[in-house]
């Protein structure tokens, strides 16, 4: 392990800093050797959780900031999440099932995909603020 076993970004809520936790976690992974398989997840898992902080946490045009630390520990890579945004769960119990019709118009799926890819998650809702644990392989 070549790079520092943190790195904490302050993102605003807006879908251009994406590129920026991206590039932040292709470095992570690199300097700590993270098998690409579980580098290819990692950002899946990130883009996931992310685009769902702004899309679900924010009104349109609503400034907010989104605190993310990625941190290497054992093998495993921890992702801890703070935002200002409205109150949201990620394993919120799932809405009544759709059609498939239903489906492409809503969407819906990001939950189930961060689920399955995630060792575990843990979310609280704390002075107004979203926190959010998150725990992968790394390799």
């Amino acid at each position: 392990m070549t790079g520092s076993t943190s790195i904490a970004l302050k993102l605003i809520n807006h879908l251009d800093a994406l590129t920026e936790l991206e590039a932040a976690i292709n470095a992570f992974c690199s300097d700590h050797s993270v098998e690409k398989k579980q580098w290819h997840r990692c950002r899946l898992v990130a883009e996931e959780l992310f685009i769902n902080i702004i899309t679900h946490g924010y009104e349109d045009g609503q400034p907010g900031s989104i605190n993310w630390t990625i941190s290497f520990e054992g093998n495993k890579i921890h992702f801890e999440i703070e935002d200002n945004g409205l109150a949201f769960a990620p394993r919120s119990p799932k809405p009544k099932a759709l059609s498939l019709d239903e489906i492409e118009d809503v969407g819906g799926h990001g939950t189930g995909i961060i689920a399955a890819l995630v060792s575990s998650i843990d979310y609280s809702r704390k002075d107004g603020l979203n926190h959010c644990h998150v725990v992968m392989e790394a390799g």
